[in-house]
């Protein structure tokens, strides 16, 4: 009998017998804009085989297998590796020392370091086709176009106005975020085979393990069929109350006068990224007030 066919029958045997997958996979639920959450990823890259990062938008499946391949080919070469992390280190100083710092990047900087440091193989998992990349970019270029009309809307004192535009910002980046999570979610339930057939060093490793990171928003989770832990990294509770809200919005679940608060409120945050609490404390004119010098700022 051929060895691979006996390798899958044994697989077979052990799942009917102990209701359990080879693959362990691990969803890490972050906020990805501060260095020290960055380092809380590291524990977590050390511990698995494969690393999902989380990748741009509606990414196609041939960037996602040039990506796979590119970091493949340099973490494979102590020459290229060494190489990477020194240059890593010198854009992580650089990206502190802005003013403002670009914490955002500096997120990415610390994570990549740590999956180059333990050589760990990557698994993109948006995976989209040409013309769905192409439809899912433009979706998000317009939306995104509906956010900045809406704060520069703010910044000239038109509360009402802006009201509108955040409204299409906020529901549609929800929905554009679900149509992704539904994606990932069926990608995982075939990822394991493609995994193993890709990377032979795991063709026959049990369990697979297999780490995910998103951002507090994103729930791939639940349109997956394979068994999952889901652990949380960093206090997520505005992500996960902002989220709330927006579905509530786009439910009509809500009374229009708590609808402009809610939007308005949404909007505050996402402009100045913290203090949900402080901001449901407002008033409705003083938030108009704050809204509107926060959004001079920008």
């Amino acid at each position: 009998m051929n060895h691979l066919l006996v390798i899958n029958i044994e697989r077979l045997i052990k799942i009917i017998l102990f209701n359990s997958d080879m693959l362990e996979l691990l969803i890490l639920k972050v906020i990805h804009s501060k260095p020290e959450e960055a380092q809380k990823l590291v524990p977590y890259i050390a511990q698995c085989d494969i690393f999902g990062p989380e990748a741009k938008a509606f990414g196609s499946e041939e960037d996602a297998v040039f990506q796979e391949h590119g970091w493949e080919t340099m973490i494979d070469s102590k020459i290229k590796r060494d190489k990477f992390k020194k240059d890593n280190d010198q854009a992580l100083r650089q990206s502190l020392r802005q003013n403002p710092p670009d914490e955002s990047y500096a997120y990415h900087l610390i994570s990549q370091k740590a999956l180059a440091t333990h050589s760990r193989k990557i698994w993109i998992a948006e995976r989209f086709s040409f013309v769905e990349t192409m439809r899912g970019n433009e979706a998000y270029r317009t939306t995104k176009k509906a956010y900045e009309v809406g704060v520069h809307a703010l910044a000239l004192g038109d509360v009402a106005g802006s009201l509108e535009w955040f409204r299409t910002y906020f529901t549609e980046m929800q929905r554009l975020g679900e149509l992704r999570d539904q994606h990932i979610g069926k990608n995982l339930d075939s990822t394991e085979q493609y995994l193993r057939n890709r990377y032979p060093q795991f063709q026959h490793k049990e369990p697979l393990r297999l780490m995910l990171f998103y951002g507090g928003m994103h729930n791939p989770e639940l349109y997956c069929k394979v068994p999952y832990k889901v652990v949380e990294i960093g206090d997520l509770n505005e992500y996960k109350l902002v989220e709330k809200d927006i579905k509530r919005l786009r439910k009509n679940e809500i009374t229009p006068e708590e609808n402009k608060l809610l939007l308005l409120q949404a909007a505050v945050w996402n402009i100045i990224e913290k203090d949900l609490k402080s901001i449901r404390q407002m008033s409705y004119p003083e938030l108009c007030d704050y809204a509107i010098a926060e959004a001079r700022k920008q």
